[in-house]
């Protein structure tokens, strides 16, 4: 029985090389090959320089290049404003609204436009990547007009900013937030 006493040294060393074999056993002496990349969509071109990360759907030309005219420029004051109103009406003056509040019309007056000193990265959707947006300080009076009561006047914008961007159809759009 002797034969049996190992010292520690010898067990774990005896161990290493039983696992080392057994494991190398399991794969006939080779490893399992690795997984292929996925696959690329394919472009109208050919050509994957159409996939490029910052590049939405309406911006990318017949030839499969970014069209970073578009991407790159700021939104005019009007492309702004007309932004802005389009999201708010979309709230403020939906069918719901008008059926439970009985608003009968929504605008806005607008006071100040004011554009950040430079773009920055946010993320403007839950879980996609942070995106180049465009901040504005926009000031303005939403105007609620009601069915059965006065009208409402609402000052809006002094304590936050509006970041526009570009969707994926080449459109403004945007969220309103702090900096």
């Amino acid at each position: 029985m002797s034969f049996l006493k190992l010292d520690r040294i010898s067990f774990v060393l005896i161990l290493f090389v039983t696992a080392i074999l057994g494991v190398s056993g399991c794969f006939n002496g080779t490893l399992p090959p690795s997984p292929s990349p996925p696959p690329v969509p394919p472009t109208g071109t050919g050509s994957s320089d159409a996939l490029l990360p910052s590049a939405s759907v309406a911006q990318v030309d017949s030839g499969g290049k970014a069209n970073t005219d578009q991407s790159t420029a700021w939104p005019t004051e009007a492309e702004a404003v007309a932004t802005i109103l389009k999201i708010e009406h979309a709230i403020n003056a939906s069918e719901t609204n008008k059926s439970i509040w009985k608003v009968t019309d929504f605008r806005h007056e607008v006071k100040s436009v004011k554009f950040g000193q430079k773009t920055t990265q946010k993320q403007m959707h839950f879980g996609s990547d942070a995106i180049t947006v465009y901040p504005v300080k926009i000031l303005y009076t939403q105007i609620t007009d009601y069915e059965n009561k006065p009208s409402t006047r609402v000052e809006a914008g002094a304590d936050g900013v509006w970041f526009l961007y570009r969707d994926s159809f080449g459109e403004w759009t945007g969220k309103y937030g702090n900096e």
